[in-house]
């Protein structure tokens, strides 16, 4: 398991050659702090929060680790590469020094030269050709990543161009939505004041319309009352329709205002125990009037009866008057007028039996009435307190009907503002996060880039140094060339000296071999 804290004793030439072939530079390898990491984050975004912060940390630090992992298998690779190439010089050299002789030494070091300035001048031409090509490879890949770069920034400008339209766009619903929002709460705000100017003028209007139901209510019991006392005869019978009639009325008024109960619940109630007291009073009154009109007509008969009595004492008073003035009246002219007074006396005694008759009668009427008029009050205040029960439960269970709806629509109204609540949250959030992995990815391209321009000139320093050796190779190889004339040129010269006494030798040899064949010839001759 290796630690990736790179302390200054492990930055070797190694390591930091390992560090230019994969494009690194050493400062990339060291661990960034906080405040570097918040430095660079608020460079590209100043609205970035600390949990997407602490998240491009990590994303650093991965990234930091794998090009440590990247750097020592690069170092491992270099060690690799030292050991073998040390080895296969070593084993070269004892191959091409310790198996032969001096004589073939020279004659393979200069089949050697020649097959190596050969080679040499092949791999000159081909490492010349592979440089244009990799030169203009090279320039093709710059151009690419010159391209790309620019394509880059371009799609790059585009997504922030179109991230700042969307963001404005997004800012423009947003107020337009407000605005719609804000005009339907006026609208609703209107709505409740032309509703409540409704409410208010249908009140008004069922104030008058019961003003003006009370108003003719009211002409209609002076009219009754004027004809009451018009036809007294008729009394019990028209107190009798109008009692038919207020309880139609109050019947149609039942209706009414069972019909209109679920419009007006409080001033229903108002109005009910008006039309009660009303109703009260009224009954009230016409007791009174009844009374009145009985005492009235009490008075009126006691009245009567003083006239009557009056007429009597005066007629009688008249009779002693006349018995006075007419002691000399015959006695049939008296039993006449006794006669006659005494049909008088029985006239009135009858007017009087039936006028109590009728008195009579007409109490036990009245105690009937009122018996059935108290019987009817009782009922009628059983039914309205039995109606002032259902009115209030029906009040009530309409008040627990629209505090269950308030609650509900509170609730759905709570839902709704979680819901936008947690839309906005996770809008939010889902920005956020594609701004940090916005900032992720331009980080890992400017890192890319970054590490492409120092392996570009990683590569073109290794060229330039290739470039540098070969020209000092060449210029070895021109100086081993020239070494290698001049000793082609020595060694020409000695096998000509060598082919000359070679030569001068057999030559030599060929006359003395002549010369001794001319001597045995001679001799032979002789």
């Amino acid at each position: 398991m290796h630690s990736y804290d790179i302390p200054t004793e492990i930055l070797t030439p190694r390591f930091l050659e390992a560090c230019r072939r994969e494009g690194f530079h050493e400062k990339e390898l060291i661990k960034k702090t906080k405040i570097q990491v918040i430095q660079i984050v608020k460079q590209k975004d100043p609205s970035i929060t600390d949990e997407f912060i602490c998240e491009i940390e990590k994303h650093l630090e991965e990234k930091r680790k794998q090009k440590i992992d990247l750097v020592r298998a690069q170092r491992q690779k270099i060690l690799q590469e030292n050991g073998t190439r040390s080895q296969s010089m070593h084993n070269q050299s004892q191959l091409n020094f310790s198996s032969i002789s001096y004589a073939e030494k020279q004659q393979k070091l200069l089949e050697n030269i020649k097959r190596r300035q050969q080679i040499e001048i092949d791999k000159m031409i081909e490492q010349e050709q592979l440089k244009e090509q990799q030169n203009k490879d090279v320039q093709q890949k710059l151009l690419k990543q010159y391209l790309k770069e620019q394509q880059f920034q371009e799609e790059l400008k585009r997504r922030r161009e179109y991230n700042e339209m969307k963001k404005q766009q997004l800012e423009k619903e947003k107020l337009k939505k407000e605005q719609r929002e804000k005009q339907i709460q006026e609208q609703k705000i209107k709505e409740n004041e032309i509703k409540e100017q409704k409410r208010k003028q249908r009140e008004l209007e069922s104030l008058q319309r019961s003003k003006l139901e009370a108003e003719f209510r009211e002409k209609d019991r002076k009219q009754k009352q004027d004809q009451i006392l018009r036809e007294q005869e008729q009394f019990q019978f028209e107190q009798q329709k109008l009692q038919e009639q207020k309880k139609q009325q109050i019947e149609e008024k039942e209706k009414k205002r069972l019909q209109l109960i679920e419009f007006k619940n409080e001033e229903r109630k108002k109005f009910a125990d008006l039309e009660r007291k009303e109703f009260e009073l009224k009954l009230e009154k016409v007791r009174r009037y009844n009374e009145d009109m009985m005492e009235r007509k009490r008075q009126e008969y006691l009245k009567r009866e003083a006239q009557v009595e009056a007429k009597r004492k005066d007629f009688e008073s008249f009779l002693d008057y006349v018995k006075q003035q007419k002691q000399k009246l015959n006695i049939d002219k008296q039993k006449q007028i006794n006669k006659i007074l005494q049909l008088n006396l029985t006239k009135e005694e009858e007017k009087r039996k039936k006028y109590e008759t009728k008195q009579n009668e007409y109490l036990k009427k009245k105690e009937l009435m009122d018996e059935f008029q108290r019987q009817q009050m009782e009922e009628k205040i059983k039914k309205y307190e039995e109606k002032e029960k259902k009115i209030k439960l029906i009040l009530f269970n309409n008040e627990f009907m629209q505090e269950q709806q308030r609650n509900e629509l509170q609730k759905k109204l709570n839902k709704t503002q979680e819901k936008l609540i947690n839309l906005t949250s996770r809008k939010e959030f889902e920005n956020k996060y594609r701004t940090a992995q916005q900032i992720i990815k331009e980080i890992d391209t400017e890192d890319n880039i970054r590490r492409m321009e120092q392996l570009s000139g990683y590569r073109r320093l290794k060229l330039e140094q290739k470039i540098f050796k070969d020209d000092e190779k060449c210029q070895q190889l021109r100086k081993d060339r020239e070494q290698i004339s001049k000793l082609a040129e020595q060694m020409r010269k000695e096998a000509d000296e060598k082919r000359k006494l070679f030569i001068f030798d057999y030559e030599k040899r060929k006359r003395m071999q002549s010369d001794g064949l001319t001597k045995m010839n001679s001799s032979m001759g002789q």
